[in-house]
């Protein structure tokens, strides 16, 4: 079917003719309910009514401000004490107006034919399209961009609904009355106008239609569309490597200026269209995260610690002009893909899937400036060892020559521009035969900063060191969880700067124990052997540690559910 969006004209018109249809529909009912009832103007008359009538108009003076004023952002605290009144007198109302239709139908002088045919309208034909309207409520979908929570988009649903319901009440009334007031025309302009106006609404405009041959499912706001083609599964989970392979589906969500995040969607994995002056590809405006899924041996999926990496992302984000995301909404997103790829999940032990979220702009336009529209994706790739080596420690390269960041610049951030500055440096060192360099300041070059892409610890004596955040280090997660662990053991850990000249004198004396790098890909990565200045240091003997061991089992222990969680970092989806 191809791209079936619906252009604005398009929409307008749609918008036009559901109108017409509900028009045709209580226009219908009037026609039925045809004499004057004495009851149902009582029913319009009641403080109930009024007062549930002034909320609706309220709501919709919202959407209007929306629409006019699009940057303005309606605070989430009044708008929620807003739908909640809206909802208390919904039920009155309905209570209310049980023994007003009883009257009501008293009083009609109606055939039996007719009052049949008065109930078809009223419990089949209207109920029909209230229903049909709820779906496409600018409420709910308003709501959806400002709060994202699942149990507001209801509520406004059920606010919309009633009120169309007592807007044809209020029409039913009018009509049979002979008598047209603001109570009722008032209603008829808002619900007509505003089914128009969702239509017509580029801000909050959706694709109407469909392509062919999707299963669209709704999961909290979030549109999954499924792979109608998935792909073939490595055989060999032993052969899995690291980002080589990747699953059946990925997470998409727009960033438009004025609107804020909107459209999070599960889509099948696949190319992302760019405008050739997108200004991700001319100014690096990007941003990304690492974490993982688990599959332990009780069947249940593990992520390990989220909530830190959409706080770790946001960090990026401020650092790079780029909008803030809802931390709780991108976890909620990054589990329901995990949810909808757990088939791809490895279950080889030490393999796991990994999550890539990122973040990066799309605004086509060359000059430099922050870009106003952004997409959030998330990938997944099922994954074994980061290291070929595995655990076996690694031999590291001293980088003197390049510099990784400095404090004032983004090494504190996960920003695609800070691993395009250590290429470089890696693919000299590979050529030494080095797995990895160990990162020095950018200022002073004496003071060591990270290792490779990890953060770095090195045990002196009864010491355990690892060089303090100073705004030029990533703070890694599985750092602070290194931390966390060790310090809960009784051991000594302190965060300073750190000089090289300290770790070597240390080699020399005797007094280093061990080194080990920390972070999601690797978890532990025991240092075997330094090479420094035409030096080369040999770190426990080229074996891996005790501490390192531990950690790396403490660690895994938990991200596989192999032990107790006793930090409560696990988080169980499945």
């Amino acid at each position: 079917m191809g791209n079936s969006t619906l252009t604005k004209k398009q929409k307008f018109l749609a918008g036009v003719v559901c109108s017409l249809i509900i028009l045709t529909l209580t226009n219908t009912a009037f026609s039925l309910l045809s004499p004057a009832s004495d009851a149902a103007r009582e029913l319009t008359r009641s403080p109930l009514y009024v007062v549930f009538m002034l909320l609706a108009a309220v709501l919709n003076a919202l959407l209007l401000l929306k629409f006019l004023l699009p940057n303005w952002e309606p605070h989430k605290k009044w708008l929620g004490w807003l739908l909640g009144a809206s909802l208390i007198f919904a039920p009155l109302m309905l209570i209310a107006m049980v023994p007003s239709m009883g009257g009501f139908w008293e009083q009609q002088a109606m055939d039996a034919s007719a009052k049949r045919n008065m109930l078809i309208v009223m419990f089949i034909a209207i109920p029909i399209a209230f229903a049909l309207v709820t779906l496409i409520s600018p409420y709910f979908h308003l709501l959806r961009g400002i709060v994202r929570k699942k149990s507001t988009e209801k509520a406004a649903g059920v606010v919309s609904t009633i009120m169309l319901a007592f807007t044809s009440l209020s029409q039913i009334s009018a009509i049979s009355s002979g008598t047209f007031g603001w109570r009722s025309i008032l209603p008829i302009i808002t619900s007509v106008g505003f089914t128009i106006l969702y239509f017509s609404w580029p801000l909050l405009s959706r694709p109407i239609l469909e392509p062919q041959k999707k299963e669209i499912l709704d999961m909290n706001g979030i549109t999954f569309s499924r792979n109608p083609a998935p792909k073939q599964k490595p055989a060999d989970q032993s052969a899995l490597g690291f980002g080589v392979y990747f699953t059946d589906h990925m997470f998409l969500m727009t960033y438009d200026d004025g609107q804020g995040w909107h459209d999070p969607r599960i889509v099948p994995y696949g190319p992302i269209a760019l405008d050739p002056a997108a200004m991700c590809l001319h100014y690096g405006q990007e941003v990304f995260e690492g974490m993982k899924a688990y599959l332990g041996a009780d069947g249940r999926v593990r992520l390990f610690r989220p909530a830190e990496n959409m706080a770790r992302l946001n960090l990026s984000n401020e650092r790079l002009c780029i909008p803030q995301i809802d931390e709780a909404f991108a976890v909620h997103a990054i589990e329901e893909l995990v949810k909808a790829d757990r088939d791809w999940i490895p279950t080889r032990d030490g393999a796991s899937l990994y999550i890539r979220p990122y973040i990066f702009a799309t605004d086509p336009h060359v000059g430099v400036r922050p870009s106003k529209q952004y997409i959030f994706a998330v990938i997944l790739s099922p994954v074994g060892a980061y290291y070929a080596s595995g655990l076996a420690p690694v031999k590291i390269f001293v980088e003197e020559k390049y510099v990784r960041a400095v404090k004032g610049g983004m090494g504190f951030t996960k920003a695609a521009a800070n691993y395009a500055a250590s290429l470089r440096a890696q693919e000299e060192a590979h050529k030494l035969g080095y797995s990895q360099v160990l990162w020095l300041d950018g200022v002073e070059r004496k003071y060591i900063e990270e290792v490779g892409t990890m953060n770095v610890f090195f045990v002196i004596g009864d010491e355990i060191i690892t060089p303090a955040l100073q705004g030029s280090i990533l703070s890694g997660i599985t750092r602070k969880s290194c931390i966390e662990i060790l310090r809960s053991r009784g051991l000594k850990v302190t965060e300073r700067p750190l000089a090289l000249e300290e770790v070597v004198a240390a080699a020399k004396a005797g007094t280093l124990r061990e080194a080990f790098g920390s972070g999601t890909a690797a978890v532990v990565s025991p240092i075997g052997e330094l090479a420094c200045g035409g030096e080369t240091l040999s770190i426990n003997n080229g074996e891996i540690g005790p501490i390192s061991q531990r950690l790396y089992d403490e660690l895994t222990g938990i991200q596989w559910g192999k032990i107790a969680d006793p930090y409560g970092w696990t988080k169980v989806i499945g």
